[in-house]
C-alpha cells in the first residue's frame, strides 16, 4: 500500500509541473497496484483525456517546435482562441469616447491618461488640465453675476473694501468699557472679564469694614476692623446677550480682624473669618456663609463669648457682609 501510494503522490507532482504523461504513467502504477481504487481510475482517465488534449493542439500548432510562439493573432491555435477572446464586443459608444479622451491628451502632451484609462472621479478641462470630476467650469457670463468674490483684509477701522458689508460700529457709553463689539450686531452672548478690576475695588472695601460695640456690651466703645485680606480668590465678569446685562462673580476671601477693647491699644483680640461662597446665587441683604473662625491664643482670656457675639456671629460680620453687598451694587452699576 504504501508504494501506491509513492506512485500517487509522484503522479500528482508531475501533473501539477505539467508532466502529463508523466503523471499518467504513475496513476497506472498505482492503479496496477490497486485496482479497485475507485478514485485512481478516476484520475488515469482524467490524465488521458489531458493528454490527448495537448496532442491535437501541438498538431495544430505551426511549426518550429514544440515551445514555438505564434508571431500573428492568425497562428493562434482554435481551441485557446476559445478561451483568451473576449465574450463581447466593446460598445461603440465606449470607443468613441476613448478616442476623444486620447485625442485632448496629444494636443495637450499630458501623459496622466493613456489610451485604455477610464479614470473615475477625473476628467479634463476645456482648457486641457486634469481636474475632480466635481470640479465646475464657469464661464464668463456666470463670473459677472457672481461678482468678485474673493476674500478681503480688513483694515484697522473695522472696514474692508466693500462698504455695503463692512460691520458699523456700535455706540456706547465709556461707563460699560466699551460696550458691545463692533461685530457683535446680532446681539448674541458677548462676555467681558473684568476680575482685575473686581480684586481691587472688592478689597478697598472690605478694608472699611468696623464695628464699634454698643453701650451695654461687656466692653463698650471696643472697636473691631477688618485688619487684612489675606486671600481674594476667584473671578468675575459681565455678559449681554440681547440686550440684557449678566452679573457673574465668584470669590473666596479670608480676612484677618483685630479688635481692640475699649480704650487701652495694649489688649487687643486677633483672628481670621473665611468666607468661602461669595458669588451670585447670594441675595442682597441675607448674609454670606463662614467657615474657620479662629482666634488667636494672644487673646485676653475671658473674651471668646464676646468675640463670638460681636465678631463671629454679628457685628462685625454684619457690617463686612453690608461691604460686600454695596460693592455687588457697585459692580452693576459701573458695568
Amino acid at each position: 500500500m504504501c508504494v501506491c501510494v509513492a506512485h500517487w503522490r509522484r503522479a500528482t507532482a508531475s501533473n501539477a509541473c505539467g508532466n502529463t504523461s508523466e503523471a499518467l504513467a504513475s496513476f497506472q502504477k498505482a492503479l496496477e497496484l490497486d485496482p479497485t481504487n475507485k478514485a485512481l481510475v478516476k484520475e488515469v482517465k482524467n490524465a488521458k483525456e489531458k493528454l490527448e488534449m495537448e496532442k491535437k493542439v501541438l498538431a495544430e500548432a505551426p511549426t518550429g517546435g514544440e515551445n514555438s510562439i505564434p508571431e500573428k493573432k492568425d497562428d493562434i491555435p482554435k481551441a485557446m482562441k476559445a478561451t483568451s477572446a473576449p465574450a463581447t464586443q466593446p460598445a461603440s459608444s465606449s470607443t468613441t469616447t476613448t478616442s476623444t479622451t486620447t485625442k485632448v491628451v496629444k494636443e495637450t502632451g499630458d501623459d496622466l491618461f493613456t489610451k485604455s484609462d477610464h479614470v473615475r472621479g477625473y476628467k479634463i478641462r476645456s482648457d486641457g488640465k486634469k481636474t475632480s470630476y466635481f470640479d465646475r467650469e464657469i464661464d464668463d457670463e456666470a463670473k459677472a453675476l457672481i461678482g468678485d468674490i474673493k476674500p478681503k483684509k480688513l483694515n484697522a477701522g473695522g472696514t474692508s473694501g466693500n462698504d455695503d458689508f463692512s460691520p458699523k460700529p456700535i455706540k456706547s457709553s465709556a461707563a460699560d468699557g466699551g460696550g458691545k463689539s463692533a461685530w457683535n450686531t446680532a446681539g448674541t452672548w458677548e462676555e467681558r472679564d473684568v476680575t482685575p478690576w473686581a480684586k481691587e475695588t472688592l478689597q478697598a472695601a472690605l478694608l472699611t469694614a468696623e464695628y464699634i460695640l454698643p453701650d451695654g456690651s461687656p466692653s463698650p466703645g471696643s472697636r473691631a476692623i477688618v485688619s487684612k485680606v489675606s486671600k481674594l480668590e476667584g473671578n468675575c465678569s459681565f455678559a449681554s446677550v440681547r440686550g440684557k446685562k449678566k452679573y457673574i462673580y465668584e470669590f473666596s476671601i479670608t480676612i484677618k480682624w483685630v479688635l481692640t477693647l475699649g480704650d487701652d491699644h495694649t489688649k487687643t483680640c486677633h483672628g481670621e473669618i473665611t468666607f468661602p461662597d461669595v458669588d451670585g446665587s447670594c441675595e442682597l441683604g441675607e448674609g454670606y456663609d463662614i467657615v474657620n473662625f479662629e482666634v488667636d491664643g494672644s487673646s485676653p482670656i475671658g473674651t471668646g463669648p464676646m468675640l463670638d457675639r460681636f465678631v463671629r456671629d454679628g457685628g462685625l460680620r454684619d457690617s463686612i457682609h453690608l461691604v460686600i453687598d454695596n460693592w455687588v451694587k457697585m459692580f452693576r452699576a459701573t458695568y
